[in-house]
């Protein structure tokens, strides 16, 4: 089943495998820089460096504002939903023994049941 939080930590895993993708490029670059073109520093490699920098700092901030810093509201609808199912309790099914629960609840802040087999 899907939810926000996968999709959460789909999007942490992307941005580490970016972090490892720009890392690689930007060494392999400067490499073939260095060797190949007998240069120390050109523009063309500083800013692709730079933007690919970029790219992944705000992909962080949008992340980390994402994750840590959002607040949502508990009383809007629109933005937090809550459903409850039941699913009846069998204690046996065997045609020899069976038992009847019934279910005394109280309704409190914290939801207390008891359980009393007939």
């Amino acid at each position: 089943m899907f939810n926000w939080n996968w999709l959460g930590i789909l999007v942490w895993l992307v941005l580490l495998i970016y972090l490892i993708f720009i890392s690689y490029h930007i060494r392999k670059r400067h490499l073939k820089m260095i060797v190949i073109q007998q240069k120390h520093f050109t523009w063309r490699t500083f800013s692709l460096d730079l933007l690919e920098v970029l790219i992944l700092l705000i992909g962080l901030f949008v992340q980390i504002q994402n994750s840590f810093f959002d607040n949502p509201s508990l009383t809007s609808k629109s933005q937090i939903e809550q459903s409850i199912k039941y699913k009846p309790l069998v204690l046996s099914s065997s045609a020899e023994r069976s038992y009847y629960v019934t279910s005394n609840s109280v309704q409190k802040k914290k939801l207390y049941q008891r359980y009393a087999w007939c």
